[in-house]
């Protein structure tokens, strides 16, 4: 119950800061680094394992806040709640246009282009 109040008093507060599902301009990977493939690859790499780490965070904080939606106290957390849905669905859709990024390049290379 202490729980619960705290984290109504600290949601109504604004003092929770929601993570910001950033997105990584998939242009700047081949825009910087154009004749080296390899360091593409690991750049695209390291920026799709942010990503799943980001997700993983989201979801946690999502299974913790959700139990606490249902009681509507106050509809503080609800808003919260639907800021990291948001933030998290943001963060799929990059993920999902890195690995398309990842997959164009090592499609182009094995071509030759």
């Amino acid at each position: 119950m202490f729980r619960l109040l705290v984290c109504a008093a600290v949601c109504s507060l604004g003092l929770l800061a929601l993570p910001s599902a950033k997105a990584h301009p998939p242009a700047c990977v081949y825009g910087t680094y154009y004749g080296n493939y390899h360091q593409q690859v690991a750049r695209l790499d390291a920026s799709i394992r942010l990503q799943k780490a980001e997700i993983a965070s989201l979801e946690r904080l999502l299974a913790e806040w959700e139990p606490l939606d249902r009681f509507r106290v106050g509809r503080s957390v609800g808003v919260d709640v639907e800021r990291t849905r948001l933030a998290l669905a943001e963060a799929e859709w990059t993920l999902k246009c890195l690995q398309q990024d990842k997959f164009d390049l090592v499609r182009s290379r094995s071509f030759g282009w």
